[in-house]
């Protein structure tokens, strides 16, 4: 089996196609990948739960704590694992977010949208939460000490995007008031309304 590809990931900048915020895509070929469910590998759940307890928390179709797990023991497939794994990595670093959407576009081509608070930790969730749930659905490992490494880029770029207080205040601000907000350039921290 080849493992999966990522085609490109991008990020969108306020309403799109799935939702009225931000969102993040990536575009991925299962290469044989595409039938295989979390059911169909031995110890795929356990690992993946492992190594990120907090998918126990997340609520999916089924609609409460615990709906996510319940749909991979039943067995659902890459995308959407890939989906959820994004999430909880962003979640981990400090950001609060939720929303995430798998379409199919073609055989064995999908495209994989999760909500993001900033684009450069969005991207690496994604490509991280990609290869993680490729390695472990073609029966591979994911030591724990490479989640700390991804855990570790993933703060760093937080860190990097993050606002200050003050700023951080004005979007808020802004955003309560329906006052449309566009970041301008990541390193000096200049929005538009």
């Amino acid at each position: 089996m080849e493992g999966i590809w990522v085609k490109r990931i991008r990020v969108t900048e306020g309403p799109n196609v799935f939702a009225l915020f931000p969102v993040a895509f990536a575009e991925v070929k299962l290469n044989g990948l595409e039938h295989v469910s979390s059911a169909d590998v031995p110890g795929f759940v356990e690992r993946l739960l492992n190594l990120l307890p907090g998918l126990n928390e997340h609520t999916c179709s089924p609609g409460k704590r615990g709906g996510f797990v319940e749909r991979l023991r039943k067995g659902t497939y890459a995308p959407h694992i890939a989906e959820h794994v994004a999430l909880e990595l962003q979640t981990l670093i400090g950001s609060e977010v939720m929303f995430g959407k798998c379409v199919r576009l073609e055989n064995d081509v999908y495209l994989i949208a999760v909500e993001y608070e900033y684009g450069g930790v969005a991207r690496i969730a994604l490509r991280e939460a990609i290869a993680l749930v490729d390695r472990l659905l073609r029966g591979e490992d994911y030591p724990e000490e490479e989640m700390s490494v991804v855990l570790h880029e993933l703060k760093r770029e937080y860190e990097r995007e993050r606002l200050g207080p003050s700023t951080a205040s004005i979007v808020a601000a802004a955003k309560r008031r329906g006052i449309p907000v566009r970041r301008l350039d990541d390193e000096l921290s200049l929005f538009q309304l």
